[in-house]
């Protein structure tokens, strides 16, 4: 969350409201007594300017120390916003008091108010610091003490000017103002839900106080944190105290610079404050501490050197002292002081609320507040002992330099990380932007893990080095062995593997025994395509040796830098964005076999998931399409070239983005927002602009399946209630079956927009303006800007598509931002696609294969894309494949089969993968492209209401006559079904999985107990691939005996390869139902369909008992077989 951000949650706003006004009141009032005490009773008096500052110190400070453990307690027992509200009532009745003294010039009534102001403060710090947690998750409470530590040091900015400056007269009622208003917004505070004692409070001070040092001591990490929090208070106090008289003192100064430099050391404090916030980035840990230390003692060292050169004048006012040339360097001195102040702070501060439970909290911060007190009575002593000793202010502020530093370098010794990791953690959060999610994960898995994760650039190493506990080791290959490299790791424990040296293994053994951490690179080499690469047996060997933990880490962005080897794969910058995710630890013990190779196997097998399931969960899925789309293009470079059409027109990103924007203006001007607008054109160029314009002005497309019948067509049109259809004159004049479609839609007054038409300006309403083109232009020069406007959720409706029909009527699938995004990257998560790829597309894009598989995803991961309109033109699209040197095909197994028979046999010699999907692979097309150009078809399995893919098979995880393993991110049921003895119905969830079926007002969403429920009869066997054994609705019952009807097209498939087939079922008298074989083998008979079933030893139960012969298998317009045309044909020819 950003920084500022915070502010806008409701709970926390009112609490930070009444913090930052009553810091106001405080300092305000304080202000005016020490201007009081230093140019009043100072001059009228014997005391000295440092023994009244002190006297003052002494009495605010008193309450802390005397008060602080019934304060713990009492914000321990009872709910902390009401007490504050009973605080701050008391608070107002406090400021009266010190309104009186002031305005009769009382010091010691004014001293009195002080010492009630300070008791309230006692009361209320407590609470103040246990609201911070209570408000605010885990992720934003460094923010949130960042942005508690900056408004109270501004607080005092705002009351030391005022105090300083403000007449006296006026100052009582500007102090009565603010705590009304402090009271005013603590009434608004909500309530907590915090755990409270129920045990007495000790009214005992000395007796409960003792109990508070002990509870402090007891928790080593606790007691350090709190001495180091006093130790600022410390040096605070002196630096503080010295400022009003070193004005007077060193540069015989009027009262204004004292409060420019309280608004140098107010600032330097709220810049401090938002650099720790920044550089911490939400993991809390306290390595930045010794550090800040350090540089205020060097600064300190040099306030000090460069007053020593002062010379003094009488009366120097704040603009006569800004133009001496010793004035800005003392302004730097206790700025950077001041920043650095608050870089140490911060952390230290967040670690007492993390380290305490909430019943707890109170007294943490209660023995914090107790020491603080007590550090700065010691520090106000030293003061005026030093002072009475005749010690000059200088010497002091050079004394307490001195010990600072001292003390700094003994605090350094306990601090986890080393001064080498708070270094580069340093250049990691300033260059690279370094973000850390789940830190907590590193703790749950205890110090006995393994730390697996995915190796994409040369800075993994010190990126894990950076922000890792100190004692992990890190396992390289021996040939990274260098005297640089050793210079480098000099301190870092590291083990270098060795085929030839087995002592490696035993090391690395010793070293997770002894409850220590290790990190290793599963895939045991860089990535060289930007994707994961081959998975190695090492750390399942020693996770199963040695029972460790596996915590998998997952580095986000660091591909994108120079260091890496992915030079032409991937836009490269100089400092990328980094982000480190650290996953939920898996504990072995649930992946314990009956022998150990079992084991280790298991283990292998979880990582390798893993790894692919990280990959996938780093994505940011969880976005619109367009706001991906502007990703891709400042990932990828907006002027790359992405996409082609069939016409040779290439687009980069900028292209695709301005006219997707101008198209986008004009659509939003003849729609409304939200509607469903169809769109009915081929896969091409100016569909996927018109799909990218309507998803960027929040229309949602729909997209029409134009192989249907016009009555089909229409049956889709009307459930959606569509009123405007983007189409093309041109196109539809391709499709004779569709002839009579503008008329029909004419009369049903749905608004057609012909694409060809937007550049008539003689078209009227359905062209292109110059306002829509100068709209779009400066849509698409500031996207990020305008798009908010339309600014969808990642859960909302994106797209609507139709099931294909081929076994009933189509129905309407919702898909959301959601859905697309996550499946694409699915499939990226799985496959190395790189873009030095070409993946040609063919499939039209109403289908889910070809919109998700064959546009988004190559569009949102930086793969050019060809498009091509037609897929049935068979020797066309293998020529233009061998032209344009395509790397990536999808299509169905029909049609890959009418492309091989048509190619030649160096077409498809650049191919890396041909990927099946949407039907059945046959052993046809799979023998023929294996032997004609020697590529093996990779088979996927999907449907539209997955959006589409839903396992596939890859390089790394292949298996003959199965269609993969289930993509990352989805889980799987397998629901039994009555009459199946093996497998059973395919139910999945995942975030790629529909919305639901939509009717036209309603989104009906898949089963709550089940997820979607697919119709798909499979088996998952214990490697997690999963084979089709039919669909629920190709099973024909037989006597009571269920037949898959895929089994037995597959065996006349075998039998019969030179013509084409398929099964249907059809209602019998007796038996229910009986097999139908259509065929388009004129010569085929009976008898020799029995003879292949007798000599397979199939049971003859499977065999078609009657052949249907046919010129031509329908197909749709995927090149599926249309199971349902065809049993509408036998079911006719049965009646005739």
């Amino acid at each position: 969350m950003r920084y500022f951000s915070i502010l806008k949650k409701r709970d926390f706003f009112p609490f930070f409201a009444t913090q930052f006004f009553s810091a106001f009141a405080d300092n305000l009032f304080k202000t005016s007594l020490l201007f009081l005490a230093t140019f009043d009773v100072a001059f009228k008096t014997d005391y000295s300017i440092p023994i009244v500052s002190a006297l003052i110190s002494a009495v605010f400070i008193l309450p802390f120390l005397i008060f602080a453990a019934p304060a713990g307690q009492v914000a321990n027992h009872y709910e902390n916003s009401w007490l504050a509200k009973i605080f701050k009532r008391c608070e107002v009745f406090i400021i009266i008091i010190a309104w009186i003294g002031l305005s009769q010039g009382s010091f010691w009534i004014m001293l009195l108010s002080l010492l009630l102001s300070s008791t309230q403060a006692t009361f209320f710090g407590p609470i103040k610091y246990s609201l911070i947690p209570a408000y605010l998750e885990t992720k934003d409470r460094i923010a949130g003490n960042g942005l508690i530590e900056s408004s109270t040091f501004f607080a005092i900015l705002l009351g030391t000017l005022v105090g300083g400056l403000l007449p006296k007269e006026y100052m009582g009622v500007l102090m009565f103002m603010s705590s009304l208003l402090c009271l005013y917004s603590s009434e608004k505070m909500v309530k907590t839900d915090v755990e409270l004692l129920t045990t007495p409070i000790d009214l005992n001070v000395f007796k409960s106080t003792r109990k508070l040092i002990r509870f402090a001591l007891k928790d080593r990490i606790l007691f350090l944190t709190i001495v180091g929090i006093s130790w600022f208070w410390f040096i605070g106090c002196i630096i503080l105290t010295a400022i009003v008289p070193y004005t007077e003192q060193v540069i015989n100064g009027e009262k204004e610079i004292a409060s420019f430099f309280l608004f140098a050391f107010t600032i330097g404090i709220a810049v401090g404050s938002y650099l720790c916030t920044m550089l911490l980035r939400g993991n809390l840990h306290n390595g930045y501490v010794p550090v800040a230390g350090f540089f205020m003692s060097v600064l300190l060292f040099d306030f000090v050197t460069i007053s020593d050169t002062v010379k003094v004048t009488d009366n120097i006012t704040l603009s006569a002292f800004l133009t001496e040339p010793y004035s800005w360097r003392i302004f730097f001195d206790l700025f950077m002081l001041a920043v650095f102040s608050g870089l140490y702070t911060v952390p230290l501060y967040a670690t007492i609320q993390e380290r305490l439970k909430p019943a707890r909290r109170g007294m943490g911060i209660s023995a914090n507040n107790m020491f603080n007190a007590l550090f700065m009575v010691v520090a106000s002593l030293g003061l005026m002992i030093l002072s009475a000793l005749d010690f000059s202010l200088l010497q002091i502020l050079f004394l307490t330099a001195a010990l600072n530093l001292f003390v700094t370098l003994k605090v350094a010794k306990h601090v986890p990380q080393s001064i080498r990791q708070i270094l580069i953690q340093f250049i990691f959060s300033t260059f690279f932007r370094v973000d850390v999610v789940g830190m907590d994960n590193i703790k749950k898995a205890g110090s006995k893990a393994i730390i697996i994760a995915n190796h994409t650039s040369f800075l993994d190493g010190l990126l894990l080095f950076a922000y890792l506990p100190s004692d992990t080791g890190f396992v390289i290959y021996h040939q990274y062995a260098s005297k640089w490299f050793a210079w480098i790791s000099k301190g870092v424990k590291i083990f270098f593997i060795d085929p030839d040296n087995p002592m490696a293994m035993k090391h690395i053994l010793r070293h997770l025994a002894a409850e220590k951490r290790i990190v290793i690179f599963p895939e045991g080499r860089m990535t060289s395509t930007g994707s994961l690469m081959k998975i190695n047996d090492g750390p399942a060997l020693l996770a199963e040796r040695t029972n460790a933990t596996i915590l998998p880490i997952c580095i986000e962005g660091a591909e994108r830098s120079r260091l890496t080897r992915l030079k032409g794969l991937v836009k490269r910058t100089m400092f990328p964005k980094i982000t480190l995710y650290v996953q939920e630890p898996i504990k072995v013990d649930e992946l314990k076999g009956d022998t150990p190779r079992i084991t280790r196997e298991n283990i292998s097998q979880r990582i390798e998931r893993l790894m692919e399931e990280m990959a996938f969960e780093c994505s940011p899925y969880q976005s619109s399409l367009f706001t991906s789309l502007l990703d891709a293009a400042k990932h990828h470079g907006r002027f790359s070239k992405i996409m082609d059409g069939h016409d040779f027109t290439s687009y980069s990103y900028q292209s695709l983005i301005t006219k997707s924007c101008i198209l986008g203006t004009y659509f939003s001007r003849i729609t409304e927002e939200k509607e469903q607008v169809g769109v009915l054109l081929p896969t091409s160029c100016p569909t996927v602009i018109s799909f990218f314009g309507l998803i960027s002005h929040g229309r949602i497309p729909v997209m029409l399946n134009y192989s249907l019948s016009e009555e089909r067509l229409m049956e889709t049109i009307n459930l959606i209630g569509v009123k405007t259809i983007i189409t093309s004159h041109k196109f539809l004049e391709n499709l004779p079956h569709l002839a009579e479609l503008r008329t029909t839609l004419n009369k049903l007054r749905i608004n057609v927009v012909h694409l060809e038409d937007l550049k008539n300006k003689k078209s009227g309403q359905h062209s292109l303006t110059l306002d829509d083109k100068i709209q779009g232009l400066f849509f698409s020069l500031m996207p990020n800007h305008y798009y908010k406007e339309y600014f969808p959720e990642h859960d909302d409706l994106a797209v609507i598509l139709f099931t294909s029909g081929s076994e009933q009527t189509p129905k309407a699938v919702a898909l959301s931002h959601e859905n697309l995004n996550a499946n694409q990257a699915q499939i990226t998560a799985c496959l190395d696609f790189t873009a030095k790829d070409l993946l040609m597309n063919v499939l039209p894009i109403y289908h889910s294969f070809g919109l998700t598989a064959g546009v988004l995803m190559p569009l949102l991961s930086g793969v050019p894309v060809f498009l091509y309109p037609n897929p049935l033109h068979h020797k066309v699209i293998p020529n233009l494949a061998y032209d344009m040197n395509a790397t990536l095909l999808f299509g169905t197994s029909s049609l890959l089969l009418k492309y091989g028979e048509a190619a030649h046999g160096y077409d498809f010699y650049s191919m890396r993968y041909v990927i099946a999907g949407a039907e059945k692979l046959s052993h046809t097309t799979k023998t023929l492209w294996q032997d004609k150009f020697g590529i093996r078809i990779l088979e996927g399995y999907g449907m539209t209401e997955a959006a589409p893919a839903v396992a596939f098979n890859t390089p790394m995880h292949y298996k003959e006559g199965s269609v993969g393993k289930l993509l990352p991110g989805m889980t799987a049921k397998i629901k039994p079904i009555e009459g199946i003895a093996e497998g059973g119905e395919l139910c999945l969830k995942g975030p790629n999985v529909m919305m639901g079926y939509y009717d036209g007002k309603t989104i009906t969403p898949p089963s709550e107990e089940y997820g979607y429920e697919t119709g798909d009869i499979v088996t998952l066997d214990q490697e997690g691939f999963i084979t089709i054994q039919g669909r629920l609705k190709r099973f024909a019952k037989i006597s009571g005996e269920m037949v898959p009807l895929t089994y037995v097209e597959e065996l006349i498939h075998k039998h019969f390869s030179d013509d084409k087939h398929t099964v249907v079922a059809i209602p019998h008298e007796t038996r229910g139902e009986e097999l139908v074989l259509v065929t388009t083998k004129a010569d085929l008979k009976q008898k020799d369909v029995t003879a292949v079933f007798t000599d397979n030893k199939y049971p003859i139960l499977f065999c078609p008992k009657k052949i249907h012969i046919v010129e031509e298998i329908p197909l749709m317009g995927t090149g599926k077989v249309d199971v349902n045309a065809a049993k509408q044909m036998v079911l006719q020819a049965s009646l005739s």
